[in-house]
């Protein structure tokens, strides 16, 4: 390639984007702060009383906030304290850590600290950061400080860190603020509540019942949401049908608005490769590959073994026809199908796999209490089991198919039926 062909490649990529008017307001809707809200007034009105309850003299130590991914969450909470001219607040996005340390030095770096080294121990971080709030709020003139904890459930992957003694220091160097005259609230946001964590009980004790819960988007929500957005980000406007697709599909899975903006930006993108205007065939096409360029990246990432416990989450998906599946049971599934000659791992470290791909979006978790017996945590799989389960292993999915029609017209045919046909052995579970 030599310039000219570089110009000319530049040229095109300009003449394709001059659909575009403002091309930004299709980016990630967690990146910004939204100017505006749509709906979420229940959700506000919670928020605002938990906050602003310092001026009767009660801060609220902790609030969590919690539901599904793409439920504006962190839109609303940034929108929130953002607008309110007594609160100075700190965003921090646990994500981009490993480790509780790791999170700890993340909180720090946002206070415009340099991290400090594991050696100096956790304490020192926490005093640290109780410090750079004290002397912020000192030079500020707003009345509540407030730590906003994103992605707060990766405490909980770190398996030689100790969750609880980490929200124990934070809620204890909250209390202390408070004492010293610099009310201080700490926001967690998660697609738990913080109470269904195993915490212990000095935590429990602590946190109080501060909860706000998220209900995904309805098809109503995303479609005005969508409307705005098309409308500051094209020149021309959308046709009403390509928007009442998009927010079709996206309310069905779980309304997911930051699925629903992406699903525009890449459905404009491909109708102006092709000169043509924006249609339902480029929406889907556009899910289509979002979610095949998505599983791609992402499985190059994974490990064998991890492959394959992905691989038996979506068989039990595709057969069973439900979403979340226990532990233990996809467990019992993976050793079943495991290919020949694979080594056995164990039901610890499928559960250590299944984290793994939890935090890689591959997956989603929920964790619910069983009462005497703890806590019991559900998988699902973020993508179509089918497309998931056909990457993985082609022949392999050829066998889940097959099953999923032995067990279709088993629920049609008696067990003498099908022997006299064949049809009841099962050739993927060897029975």
């Amino acid at each position: 390639m030599d310039k000219s062909e570089l110009r000319k490649i530049v040229k095109k990529v300009k003449h394709d984007n001059q659909i575009f008017k403002q091309k930004s307001k299709l980016a990630s809707l967690s990146n910004e702060i939204p100017p505006s809200l749509v709906g979420r007034s229940k959700q506000t009105k919670q928020l605002v009383r938990y906050l602003m309850s310092y001026e009767e003299g009660m801060v609220v130590p902790l609030v969590s906030v919690f539901g599904r991914s793409g439920s504006g969450k962190s839109s609303l909470v940034k929108f929130v304290c953002s607008n309110i001219s007594d609160i100075e607040y700190c965003y921090v996005n646990f994500r981009k850590a490993r480790t509780i340390f790791g999170c700890a030095n993340l909180i720090l770096g946002a206070m415009g600290h340099e991290p400090i080294q594991s050696a100096k121990g956790m304490n020192k971080v926490i005093d640290t950061i109780h410090d750079a709030i004290k002397h912020k709020m000192s030079e500020s003139e707003k009345k509540l400080f407030v730590l906003i904890l994103d992605e707060f459930d990766v405490i909980m992957y770190d398996r030689r860190g100790n969750p609880s003694d980490f929200v124990y220091k934070l809620i204890e160097m909250q209390s202390d603020l408070v004492e010293k005259n610099t009310p201080t609230s700490i926001i967690t946001i998660s697609n738990n509540v913080v109470g269904d964590y195993e915490f212990d009980d000095r935590v429990r004790s602590r946190i109080g019942s501060s909860e706000i819960f998220f209900t995904p988007f309805s098809k109503v929500e995303i479609l005005d949401i969508l409307e705005k957005r098309a409308e500051e980000a094209f020149e021309e406007k959308i046709d009403g049908r390509v928007l009442e697709d998009i927010a079709d599909r996206c309310s069905d899975e779980h309304g997911d608005i930051r699925r629903a903006v992406e699903l525009l930006r890449v459905s404009a993108e491909l109708a102006s490769i092709k000169k043509m205007p924006i249609s339902e065939r480029f929406v889907e096409i556009a899910a289509m590959r979002l979610e095949k360029d998505r599983l791609e990246e992402t499985m190059e990432t994974l490990s064998h073994k991890s492959k394959w416990v992905c691989f038996s989450l979506a068989a039990l998906a595709f057969i069973s026809g439900k979403e979340w599946h226990s532990t233990m049971h996809i467990f019992e599934y993976f050793r079943k199908m495991l290919p020949p000659g694979s080594t056995l791992i164990s039901y610890r470290r499928v559960s250590d796999l299944l984290i793994d791909l939890q935090n890689t979006g591959v997956v989603s978790s929920s964790t619910t209490s069983e009462g005497r017996n703890g806590y019991s945590s559900k998988y699902r799989l973020n993508m179509n089991p089918e497309t998931a389960g056909e990457m993985i292993h082609e022949d392999y999915w050829e066998i889940v198919k097959r099953q999923k029609e032995k067990q279709e017209v088993s629920k049609l045919f008696s067990k003498s039926d099908l022997k006299r046909a064949g049809l009841f052995n099962d050739v993927f579970f060897g029975k």
